[in-house]
């Protein structure tokens, strides 16, 4: 599994861009925050990934902070809600305000 990457912005896209690493192209799934973020940047930059294999995919998602990382783990784990329907990609979402209503956990850190 992949969790973190260090490269150069090549292209960015609605949705998601591709990160140089070393030649290499990685298309990434990103939020609109992440996407700002690595736009303002110049040179190598370290992108935090969440790797999602399915039967039919492979598909990198990328983050700017840790923060908006864990908001996105604690979204899969509700189970109407898959990795596709990334609700913070609005610029008035925070990823803070998940984890706030995640479901409760127990001391080992799963849902109860």
């Amino acid at each position: 599994m992949i969790g973190k990457l260090t490269g150069r912005l090549e292209e960015s896209f609605e949705g998601g861009c591709i990160l140089d690493v070393n030649g290499v192209g990685y298309v990434l799934a990103c939020s609109r925050k992440t996407l700002d973020v690595l736009s303002a940047g110049s040179g190598a930059q370290k992108v935090l990934v969440e790797t999602h294999l399915r039967q039919d995919a492979l598909t990198l998602y990328g983050f700017a902070t840790a923060e908006e990382r864990e908001a996105f783990r604690s979204l899969i784990e509700v189970k109407t809600v898959g990795p596709q329907r990334r609700c913070w990609s609005s610029p008035a979402s925070r990823p803070g305000n998940w984890r706030r209503r995640s479901p409760p956990r127990n001391a080992s850190g799963w849902p109860r």
